[in-house]
């Protein structure tokens, strides 16, 4: 019994140890997650007009590995998710190339801010470790109002709330700026200050090389090199995907395999995958055939050709962004599928080298300082001018190539920015290079003023949730031009404290387009700290929430498709009168109308066909009674009775009033003249109806035989057809 028990123990041991190691295997390498954030804002039709974000998006779609995690999101006055987020595979690429072609330039505005926010849905809850990449497009500055003090308010809460969550987080924001007229400082801000890269866009056409530069950022791929419209594949290369752009209305392309046989994107081969869009060709194919392809047609440089192989090159130490005066060194490998080659003899072979291209084409070369299983570089001493450099490493080992391509952003130690404010500049300080202890940092401000005055101004500490020192400047000397200049208290306590130069501000008073700002604490507004406007004119959008998986919009509320809304409602009919003077105590049994705009019975009966027959219903059946009680002396006790009983029933004592008679007449000379009186009035009151009824009930005898005809009244169906203009 005792040994059964221990193998039941060891088995279940064994078998949660196998279950540990196999989720610990499948969580070795974190899924990839791209979100995208698009402006759809008016003033895209004319940075824009051609719409070709949409093929760049489409580009990444393609691109997007299966298993990873993507969702795209457009913006402009409102957020909306323009393809849900979710796992990548092919049913969510078909849906999102299909949701792609819905992007337009509708947006009233750009609400940045809300975008940032909801494409981060996830941010509270998520326990997910793996890293977060958002690419942001847009060509304007943050805009929710046509007030600008909502809109200052607003960036303000961006760079103080919405950023700190980033950072907190280690989610990565690749900006791009689609026009000159982009708040640049914002946008790379957001992306220095999250270690991704910000690129500022000339025109349209280039997005989707942009696109793609972010893209690789985000998931890098191993390639082979592209040269002379051809490339070389050995045969430890399991597949390969060729990204071929071609030029404007060229014929389409097709591949050439070693053998010479000629493939195009119509062939049906059972290895072959063959996208085939108006300006790229993606082909993939799975077990290639080793040795040297031809690409035949006209192709672009920035086409490229990614593979999967049990060789493969790699990279150590680069780091995605490098700031001013540090050394940047990193190393490249070869691993196998055993793991690290360190075979010498296989090394000596190799032949690496190193390409810089800055954001003006600029090409640099760099050789491996040191060689051993590990090729050394360093690159510090070649980066010149801040922005991006694309970092390529080449390996040629005769028989085989392989090509890494990667993005290093070069940044300044600090950046500073000048915000207008209402009647003043909020300056912020950052600092971009996380290796620097803030709290060692002491800033002395000089601030020379138009009239040549030079007097010291105070900076905050970097205690705020955004990170950032601040200081407010104001014209007290006049209006003009002022020079600001920022100075390092004790560089020595910094590393690197001959780079750390602080760049002079020229900020001239008076700055145009600026409101007076809603009076506030002095230290409030010293400290940025974000101010809800009550006067904020934005229609609300419902607010979505996201308890896992957000909900799924398709466009922006556009003004025109809502419906007017009355400014008044419409007075109500006047509802015809009746009044019935021989019933005393009516009013008693009407229900008193309910306040508000809703209806009491008896207005809704008097506004309708059925109610006024029914009343008119009334009115003869009540004088029928009257002409029986007054021609019949045994009805008066049946009627009282009756009367009395109903009103009993209904809670109501009130006796029915006794006819009065003149003294001069006898009780039967008044009773007949009471009749002929009822006689002219029914008549008279039937003359005013004639008109409208299409046949005229009949009316019932002087005599009456017997009781059960004083209730019959005939039809009254025909008083529901009443003409148009009595309805």
């Amino acid at each position: 019994m005792v040994k059964k028990t221990i193998f039941m123990l060891a088995t279940r041991w064994v078998f949660f140890l196998g279950l540990v190691l196999n989720c610990a295997a499948a969580n070795a390498e974190d899924p990839k997650d791209i979100r995208v954030l698009i402006d759809i804002s008016g003033s895209m039709l004319e940075n824009d007009p051609n719409n070709l974000r949409v093929p760049a998006l489409e580009l990444l779609i393609d691109l997007l590995p299966e298993g990873s995690k993507a969702g795209v999101w457009t913006f402009g006055q409102y957020v909306n998710m323009l393809v849900p987020y979710g796992d990548v595979d092919n049913q969510w690429k078909q849906t999102a190339r299909v949701q792609a072609k819905k992007i337009n330039s509708l947006g009233q505005r750009t609400n940045l801010g809300g975008a940032l926010e909801q494409s981060a849905f996830d941010f509270d809850y998520s326990d997910a470790n793996w890293q977060k990449h958002f690419i942001v497009l847009t060509d304007g500055k943050v805009d929710i109002s046509p007030q600008t003090n909502t809109n200052i308010f607003e960036r303000n809460r961006v760079i103080n709330e919405v950023l700190p969550k980033y950072m907190d987080r280690e989610a990565i924001l690749h900006t791009i700026s689609l026009s000159d007229n982009a708040d640049f400082p914002l946008l790379n801000h957001l992306a220095t200050q999250t270690g991704g890269i910000s690129e500022t866009v000339k025109k349209a056409d280039d997005l989707m090389q942009v696109f793609l530069k972010a893209f690789d950022f985000a998931v890098p791929s191993e390639q082979v090199p592209l040269a002379n419209n051809g490339f070389s594949v050995d045969n430890l290369v399991q597949e390969f995907t060729a990204l071929i752009f071609r030029k404007p209305l060229s014929q389409p392309i097709s591949l050439i395999a070693p053998d010479g046989t000629e493939i195009t994107s119509g062939d049906e081969i059972e290895n072959m995958k063959w996208l085939s869009t108006d300006s790229y060709d993606m082909i993939t194919i799975s077990n290639p055939n080793s040795g040297a392809w031809q690409i035949q047609g006209e192709i672009l440089d920035e086409s490229r050709i990614s593979i999967v192989s049990d060789l493969s090159l790699k990279i150590n130490r680069l780091m995605t962004m490098a700031f001013e005066g540090e050394a940047v060194n990193f190393s490249a490998f070869m691993n196998a599928k055993e793991g690290k080659v360190e075979d010498q003899a296989f090394l000596d072979l190799m032949n690496l080298n190193v390409t810089l291209i800055d954001e003006s084409g600029n090409v640099d070369f760099a050789n491996p300082v040191e060689k051993g299983s590990d090729f050394n570089f360093e690159i510090g001493n070649q980066l010149d001018n801040f922005g991006n450099y694309q970092v390529v490493v080449n390996l040629d080992g005769r028989t085989f190539q392989r090509q890494l391509s990667r993005t290093l952003s070069y940044q300044p130690q600090f950046s500073i920015e000048a915000a207008p404010q209402e009647d003043f500049y909020l300056i912020r300080l950052f600092v971009n290079n996380p290796k620097i202890d803030k709290s060692a940092i002491k800033l002395k401000a000089l601030v020379t003023a138009p009239d040549g005055s030079v007097v010291n101004a105070d900076y905050s500490d970097f205690n705020n949730p955004g990170g950032f020192a601040t200081l407010m400047l104001s014209a007290e000397q006049g209006l003009g031009t002022y020079l600001l200049a920022t100075e390092l208290v004790e560089p020595e306590s910094l590393s690197n404290q001959s780079s750390m130069v602080i760049p002079t501000l020229s900020l001239a008073f008076p700055f145009e387009g600026l409101e007076a700002l809603v009076p506030e604490k002095d230290e409030a507004i010293a400290e940025a700290e974000p101010m809800m406007v009550e006067e904020l004119e934005v229609e609300p959008e419902p607010q979505v929430f996201y308890p896992k998986f957000p909900v799924l919009t398709y466009r922006e509320a556009d003004p025109a498709d809502q419906l007017p809304v009355a400014e008044e409602e419409p007075p109500l009919l006047e509802p015809q009168e009746l009044v019935f003077e021989e019933l005393e105590g009516w009013e008693d049994e009407i229900p008193e109308e309910e306040s508000g705009d809703s209806l009491g019975l008896v207005t809704i009966l008097l506004l309708s066909i059925p109610g006024i027959a029914i009343l008119i219903g009334g009115y003869f059946a009540f004088r029928y009674f009257e002409k029986l009680r007054m021609t019949n002396p045994d009805y008066d006790s049946l009627a009282i009775d009756s009367n009395t009983e109903s009103a009993t029933d209904k809670g109501d004592q009130t006796p029915m009033r006794e006819p009065e008679f003149p003294d001069f007449l006898s009780e039967e000379e008044a009773a007949d003249t009471e009749l002929a009186d009822l006689e002219d009035v029914q008549e008279s009151s039937l003359e005013d109806l004639e008109e409208g009824l299409e046949s005229e009930p009949e009316k019932p005898d002087t005599e009456l035989e017997d009781e059960d005809e004083v209730f019959d009244l005939g039809d009254l169906s025909d008083l529901t057809d009443l003409p148009d203009e009595q309805k």
